[in-house]
């Protein structure tokens, strides 16, 4: 299983299609590398400024004809592969405890386990041993506790550990203290990997003190960012708080995270990570108490990579459009994105403005915005006209009376 946002895929698609040239305002030559089954477009500053809607209008054209992608954000990604080995051997050991050896048969790499056990209220220690044909063993882990314990009706457990990374085909499991063999039901091996992700910077931009709020603006919308690095001109250790606050217009603020600044005699702390933005301006609120204000010399903003992939499978021209703000998210079908490991690099071109591209045509005014100079004056007639008959009206029923 995948843990983690570096899984999120985001697939946009083929189906009802809408891409027309006269509204998508720029675009990019794409050059796919030679004999790739799959390639992959990193994404710039450049084009995230160029998308009004946080990359929706992305539009991946050949001679004319949209093509399929995949646009892939490069987290970080935990991914558990876990099955359960054959179980040989499971017995009593006089004076040691429950003893079975794990067949894992064609698994070549694992480096976790999992036990289950029809015990309730149990902790125990347990050791693992590896070996290659079952006879000659070593110690993978020693001591491991496994527990199960209910309490004032609070459950814990823990029934799973770690150990090094093992190609070797069969494990041995004790657990020590155990008589019954029966109380062992049932043991799992897992391969767990980690990808750290990657990351790009994004902007660099020098930040205006005022207050004590660092105000930066990043030159314009749409481009992410989930951290920043800041650089400090001040001398001298320190230790403070701040806020991070992002903002559409550099007047309208809203908070999105906070953290340490500090440089101590044995480290520095100058990176604050929050939950991703995209607004254009950003102020950094730090609190100096009776402190002399620090001073900023650049802010670094950057964000997990987005790389847009695809298969080149026909020739032609490749161009990225983009720069629609009345683009819709689209979907495509599934079927063809499956396996696309091992993309090459395809290189972008320059920005461009779309030759094809024609400037909306404002839509027509309702008849009755067009002519309320009219709409007024007949108004003013009809109330002048209900007047005078209302005025009639009662000096009939006067006369009358």
């Amino acid at each position: 299983m995948r843990a983690g946002i570096a899984g999120l895929l985001i697939v946009t698609g083929l189906a009802h299609a809408d891409f027309v040239p006269e509204k998508w305002s720029l675009r990019r030559p794409v050059q796919p590398p030679r004999n790739a089954s799959v390639a992959a477009v990193t994404l710039d500053q450049t084009i995230y400024a160029g998308s009004p809607d946080r990359l929706v209008d992305l539009r991946l054209v050949r001679a004319g004809g949209e093509a399929p992608y995949v646009l892939e954000v490069l987290a970080p990604t935990v991914e558990t592969k876990e099955f359960q080995p054959k179980m040989l051997n499971l017995a009593a050991v006089p004076g040691v405890g429950v003893q079975a050896t794990l067949d894992l048969g064609g698994h070549a790499r694992h480096n976790q386990f999992r036990i289950e056990s029809s015990s309730i209220n149990f902790q125990q220690k347990l050791r693992i041993d590896s070996s290659d044909d079952a006879k000659n063993w070593a110690t993978v882990l020693q001591d491991a506790i496994v527990f199960d314990i209910t309490q004032n009706d609070r459950h814990a457990a823990l029934l799973n550990a770690n150990y090094p990374l093992s190609t070797r085909r069969y494990l041995r499991l004790t657990v020590f203290g155990w008589t019954d063999p029966a109380r062992l039901t049932g043991a799992w091996v897992s391969y767990q990997t980690e990808n750290s992700g990657v990351r790009d910077v994004l902007a660099t931009v020098s930040p205006q003190v005022i207050g004590e709020g660092w105000v930066a603006d990043i030159g314009a919308a749409g481009i992410p960012h989930d951290a920043l690095d800041i650089r400090i001109a001040s001398p001298g250790l320190f230790y403070r708080n701040a806020d991070v606050e992002t903002s559409v217009d550099g007047k309208t603020w809203y908070g999105c995270g906070s953290g340490i600044l500090a440089r101590t005699a044995d480290r520095e702390q100058l990176s604050i990570h929050f939950p991703e933005q995209w607004d254009r301006y950003i102020r950094l609120r730090v609190y100096n108490g009776d402190n002399q204000a620090l001073t900023p010399s650049k802010i670094s903003l950057s964000a997990w990579r987005r790389v847009l992939k695809f298969r080149p499978e026909t020739t032609g021209e490749w161009f990225l459009y983009y720069g629609n703000a009345a683009a819709r998210t689209v979907s495509y079908d599934l079927s063809w994105s499956a396996n696309l490991e091992g993309a090459k690099a395809a290189s972008l071109g320059a920005q461009q403005r779309n030759p094809a591209y024609r400037e909306p045509v404002p839509p027509e005014k309702p008849w009755s915005e067009r002519h309320m100079s009219l709409l007024y004056t007949v108004l003013i007639l009809a109330v002048l006209a209900m007047g005078t008959i209302s005025v009639r009206f009662l000096l009939r029923v006067g006369s009358a009376g």
